[in-house]
């Protein structure tokens, strides 16, 4: 039974991550001029799957985001980003939210 509820998750997450890619893809292709997005999804675990991509396609810059966590829930939630930044074998930069992203999804969770 427990099984049934972590594939559940499983395919939730990943449906979620289509849509929001697809939103993503929308909004770039939006910005840009005649340039196009690779897009795909992983059932993998994050680091793993960015470092055999960035391995794959030749990146010369592996770019990841961060949500800015710190001390406990960092050490609970673990971070995708420090992971990549310790196994990579190419630079890595790290972005973090704006203030006014990080205020505005607060806005949404309320």
């Amino acid at each position: 039974m427990q099984f049934k509820t972590f594939q559940y998750k499983i395919s939730f997450s990943l449906e979620s991550g289509k849509v929001l890619l697809d939103k993503l893809e929308a909004d770039i292709l939006s910005s840009l001029e005649g340039g196009t997005v690779e897009k795909a999804v992983y059932e993998d675990f994050a680091k793993t799957a960015i470092l055999d991509d960035a391995k794959n396609w030749g990146a010369d810059l592996i770019i990841v985001g961060s949500h800015g966590r710190k001390g406990f829930s960092k050490f609970f939630l673990g971070s995708v980003s420090q992971a990549v930044c310790g196994h990579a074998d190419r630079p890595v930069l790290v972005v973090r939210p704006t203030k006014e992203a990080l205020a505005e999804k607060a806005s949404d969770v309320a």
